[in-house]
């Protein structure tokens, strides 16, 4: 198992809120290739989610010294700093945030929480919205052609993050306090429609065109008080290198975007069948044919299965794979070379 996949095994571990066996996890990716920022700054995630704010400190500095363009490793240095009451280097480390990112809207509020701690004021960032929002609610019957130049503000963009696992795509929403009653999801083959009032009771659409397929009816939305988190099934278990088609998020959109300007229509059904056919009588040799069954035991494995595929493909250095969790769940699995060959730690 490369670095990667220990990384992607960390995010299953994360997003099932197993937070000791993802630091783990990370960490034998961190031991493969101590190059990667992103490892650190996962590590650091999840060292933050378990209270080790200074470990998780330390990460975020060695993922800034690899990467010093990477805004959330200054995100997670900033909240080590500030559970741990340093709230002045904290909002120093944020602010250094908001200069390698202006548009990430999270720096602003950890700024503020900050210079609430250490008894600052207030910074004005935008002295005249208290005067805006008195005017509209003052002039409500006023023409709307009157009003919009100078006192309707653009509505907020409602921020979103992803990230994959083996099995799994997942869409962080970042808004707060959505109330179910108010909230709509559409799943499809290769798309996912959204639909909800955010904290201000605005109207939110959003529609994501996903570069591959998922299984929508193992598909689910959670609410959250600070988001909706999307859980995606993927259809195959592939990486995906991009969400969407064209990379981009489709905002408050009615028409849904179809791979082809074509007026005829297409049935996309019976060409995924088709492409799924040619792929299942594609006769592979050799390790892709074992790799491929591999993926299939995990894909079509119950949980249990899961943990034991890889509490003993872990623990046994590669050399051992079991299907029986009852067998493995209380035992170390022992490293089990093939004939002929003996285990040996390497030394630099």
């Amino acid at each position: 198992m490369d670095a990667a996949k220990y990384c992607s095994c960390g995010n299953e571990a994360f997003v099932d809120d197993k937070y000791e066996e993802a630091i783990q996890f990370y960490s034998k990716a961190i031991e493969m290739n101590n190059t990667v920022a992103e490892y650190y700054t996962k590590r650091a995630t999840a060292l933050i989610k378990v209270k080790r704010y200074q470990e998780a400190i330390k990460d975020a500095d060695q993922a800034i010294l690899i990467d010093p363009t990477g805004w959330k490793s200054y995100l997670r240095k900033g909240i080590g700093l500030y559970h741990n009451h340093d709230y002045l280097a904290a909002k120093q480390v944020f602010m250094q945030g908001k200069e390698v990112n202006k548009d990430e809207e999270s720096f602003a509020m950890w700024i503020g929480k900050c210079s609430a701690e250490l008894g600052e004021p207030p910074s004005n960032s935008n002295p005249n919205s208290a005067q805006k929002s008195n005017t509209q609610n003052d002039n409500a019957n006023v023409d709307q052609k009157t009003q919009a130049p100078t006192i309707i503000p653009s509505p907020p963009v409602i921020r979103h993050d992803w990230y994959q696992t083996q099995t799994n795509v997942i869409i962080d929403i970042l808004s707060k306090k959505v109330n179910s009653r108010d909230f709509h999801i559409e799943f499809d083959e290769t798309s996912v429609r959204v639909e909800f009032l955010d904290q201000q009771g605005n109207q939110k659409n959003m529609a994501f065109n996903l570069s591959h397929a998922i299984v929508p009816e193992q598909s689910k939305a959670k609410i959250l008080t600070t988001k909706i988190e999307i859980r995606l099934k993927k259809a195959e278990g592939i990486q995906w290198s991009n969400l969407t088609r064209a990379n981009e998020l489709n905002e408050s959109t009615k028409v849904r975007v179809y791979p082809s300007s074509n007026r005829g229509t297409k049935d996309w059904d019976k060409l995924e069948a088709e492409i799924k056919k040619e792929e299942k009588e594609t006769k592979l040799e050799g390790d892709a044919a074992l790799n491929q069954l591999f993926q299939q035991i995990y894909g079509d494995g119950s949980d249990e299965v899961k943990r034991a595929m890889m509490k003993s493909f872990v623990e046994s250095k590669g050399t051992v794979l079991s299907t029986n969790w009852n067998e493995v769940k209380e035992k170390n699995v022992e490293c089990k070379p093939p004939d002929g060959m003996e285990f040996r730690k390497y030394e630099q």
